[in-house]
């Protein structure tokens, strides 16, 4: 089964519905809430990533948020019908290969969020410290990056079908 990864800087109304949704399914296990003013912020992009072209995942990133030069990774979520199949993974994966022209990857963790907090480690993040009540987490970007978001191209990898199946059961 196909799944396609792509950067926008704006979402179509349908898109922002979705992103609603996802949000909302998975704010009673993560305690996120959606920053719908971030939606309409300038200057930043949103990772979409569909299934036969329907979203069932998001990142939505900002430069210069928490130090200087930084990817601010503000939210992430994935479909929960998705979960376990290494979707956010790939997701985190293809936002720090389009990183070219920042110094590092930032993004938060609350403090209660273990998930999120194994997840940041997973990747290869580091805990940088702790603001108001979530941990920062930070990854250097690579000099070897040559990819950006302004000229992402759509990535597509494989996710075994069956393993799909099982989890929208």
């Amino acid at each position: 089964m196909k799944i396609k990864i792509g950067i926008k800087q704006k979402l179509n109304i349908a898109e922002a519905e979705r992103i609603s949704q996802i949000c909302e399914e998975n704010r009673a296990e993560n305690g996120g809430t959606l920053h719908y003013y971030a939606l309409g912020l300038p200057s930043k992009y949103i990772a979409l990533v569909k299934h036969m072209k329907n979203v069932i995942g998001y990142a939505i990133l900002y430069p210069d948020v928490l130090v200087d030069n930084d990817i601010y990774v503000m939210q992430v979520a994935i479909d929960k019908k998705y979960h376990h199949l290494g979707i956010g993974t790939k997701l985190y994966q293809y936002c720090y290969n389009h990183s070219k022209g920042y110094s590092c990857m930032t993004a938060n963790a609350h403090k209660t969020n273990f998930v999120s907090q194994n997840f940041h480690k997973k990747f290869g993040m580091e805990d940088i410290g702790f603001t108001g009540d979530s941990y920062v987490y930070c990854r250097e970007i690579e000099k070897n990056i040559s990819k950006n978001f302004e000229n992402a191209k759509p990535e597509t990898f494989e996710v075994d079908e069956k393993m799909i199946e099982e989890a929208i059961e």
